[in-house]
């Protein structure tokens, strides 16, 4: 016949130790990894891809703001930030780009 396991009811002292540490670090890096978080492959952030031959970069989110920078071509991939003013999403720098032109990226946490 099967003998049946018990467990004694824990103490202030189950919880201390290398013992514990170990349990709960092992249990706690086995739920990391199958939670998966909110990256869906990346890191996290907001990605896109720019859509236009040449998208200019603004200090603001209004068309008549001051180009800064190189403008970016077809295809470059940007970090952005999920705000949009006025058609204009805020990069993740604080400059502004139409978002008519930004493709979110595949697993991207921002659409």
């Amino acid at each position: 016949m099967a003998r049946l396991i018990t467990l004694n009811k824990p103490t202030p002292d189950t919880y201390k130790g290398w013992g514990f540490t170990l349990i709960a670090g092992l249990a706690l890096a086995v739920i990391a990894l199958f939670d998966g978080g909110n990256d869906a492959g990346n890191d996290g952030s907001c990605r896109f891809e720019v859509t236009a031959d040449v998208l200019n970069i603004r200090v603001e989110a209004d068309p008549n703001a001051d180009a800064v920078g190189a403008p970016l071509a077809r295809g470059e991939e940007v970090t952005a930030t999920p705000t949009v003013v006025d058609g204009f999403r805020r990069l993740d720098d604080g400059r502004w780009a139409a978002d008519q032109f930004l493709a979110p990226v595949p697993g991207s946490v921002c659409t």
